[in-house]
């Protein structure tokens, strides 16, 4: 996936409830993340080198929110162990159902890619996997959890 071809995910119930919108993009061998709203302010990366990081895209931002002079990384951490032949499970957006709210004349991008919602009382997972080139055509599974492959 390019920059130009980033996946939008939220998840969507009933009476206009809405999750954030989350996009994830890469630039080159790079993975990003952010919530839509966020993401000229802070971001999740998940580098080829092994390095991940939550960090303020700007000095400023860190400056005012984290403290003049800190690293805008406000939390690193290295690249997990693939969990199963098909690969590794690199991050998970957790989104509890009773986390949906209401947003009155929404209309979501036609990109963005809806997910079903689920019970109030339960919580849903949006992963970022790295997938060996075999099982990216395919369902996956994840302990007990199935999976399936929305964009490479």
């Amino acid at each position: 996936m390019s920059e130009d071809h980033a996946v939008r995910i939220a998840v969507a119930a009933s009476g206009n409830q809405l999750s954030s919108t989350w996009r994830v993009w890469s630039d080159k061998n790079d993975v990003y993340l952010a919530t839509r709203s966020l993401s000229s302010v802070f971001k999740t990366s998940l580098h080829a080198s092994g390095l991940f990081r939550h960090a303020f895209v700007r000095i400023e931002d860190s400056d005012l929110h984290h403290g003049p002079g800190r690293d805008r990384a406000v939390s690193k951490w290295s690249r997990p162990a693939p969990q199963n032949p098909s690969g590794a499970l690199l991050f998970q957006i957790i989104i509890p159902g009773a986390g949906l709210a209401p947003i009155p004349n929404h209309v979501p991008d036609k990109n963005t890619i809806m997910v079903s919602p689920f019970a109030i009382d339960d919580v849903g997972y949006i992963s970022v996997s790295e997938l060996t080139v075999d099982a990216a055509p395919k369902s996956i599974r994840f302990d007990q959890t199935e999976a399936r492959v929305l964009d490479s």
